[in-house]
């Protein structure tokens, strides 16, 4: 009986071991995480930045960043990454002088488009928070044991955070002919502009005013199909305009500060923002 007896006690002892060893799981490791913001709104479209953040252990050698994008919504101009669509799936991915990420660094790449902002973000994968999705185990009910004493927790206040605000350098509305459709611009007159110029041949952005200081100065100041886009245009009008060469930088050669060839078609954005009144005669 008492040789019984040991027997059992050193099985249940067995049993208790292995599913206390089984239990155990190990912590999880910190992963690199992505983070989008919206840089510019104009309400027809908007810019968006992402910053890939090497917040992992070991160095980065590529990265891949996805979205899903809602119904009605499209990426228009994007920098500094690789873009690729299926459907309304959206991946960039790093061009070969920003893949390697090391710990701690960072590195980034933007976007604009219109309809709704981008949903489901994911980097190498895995949620950009850097938080793989983990099936729950099946795990044998505990024996719970009563707390001697009830567990407190304290009541936290929850954290505020204050929308960015950027205000666009636009001049006094004194100085300005009011923004609404039943002024029109002139080429002498000095205009007040958002700008996105994007060179077709090489799908990069040259020229930017979104999300800071608009573009000032006279509206024939411009290459002649620039020009030609705004003038008569309505204040408070966004223009979008395919420029051929013979338009653009053809004439003087290209531009090669900016990147464009003689040969280069360029695309702009523009919002007309204001006009200067033009002077009493």
């Amino acid at each position: 009986m008492r040789r019984k007896r040991t027997l059992i006690l050193t099985v249940v002892a067995a049993v208790a071991a292995a599913a206390t060893a089984w239990i155990a799981l190990p912590a999880s490791a910190a992963a690199p995480t992505a983070t989008v913001r919206t840089v510019s709104d104009w309400g027809s479209g908007w810019q968006d930045e992402v910053t890939v953040s090497n917040t992992g252990a070991a160095a980065m050698t590529s990265w891949k960043v996805e979205f899903d994008l809602p119904a009605g919504a499209a990426i228009g101009s994007f920098w500094d990454a690789e873009m690729t669509l299926s459907g309304q799936h959206v991946t960039f991915a790093n061009q070969g002088w920003n893949g390697s990420v090391a710990v701690g660094a960072k590195t980034t790449f933007g976007f604009v488009g219109s309809g709704g902002q981008p949903v489901n973000c994911k980097l190498n994968g895995v949620s950009c928070n850097g938080v793989a999705a983990t099936a729950t185990p099946t795990t044998v009910a505990p024996t719970t044991v009563k707390p001697t004493t009830a567990p407190t927790t304290a009541a936290t206040t929850a954290p505020t955070t204050a929308a960015p605000t950027t205000k666009a350098n636009i001049p006094p509305a004194s100085d300005l002919l009011p923004v609404t459709v039943s002024n029109k611009t002139g080429r002498n007159e000095t205009v007040y502009l958002y700008v996105l110029g994007t060179n077709l041949a090489t799908g990069k952005i040259f020229d930017q005013t979104w999300g800071g200081n608009p573009y000032s100065g006279a509206a024939n100041g411009f290459v002649t199909g620039f020009t030609n886009a705004i003038v008569g245009q309505t204040v408070g009008s966004q223009v979008l305009v395919v420029i051929a060469p013979a338009d653009g930088y053809g004439p003087q050669g290209g531009n090669s500060s900016a990147g464009i060839g003689k040969d280069d078609t360029l695309v702009f954005v523009i919002d007309i923002l204001a006009a200067e009144a033009p002077a009493a005669g």
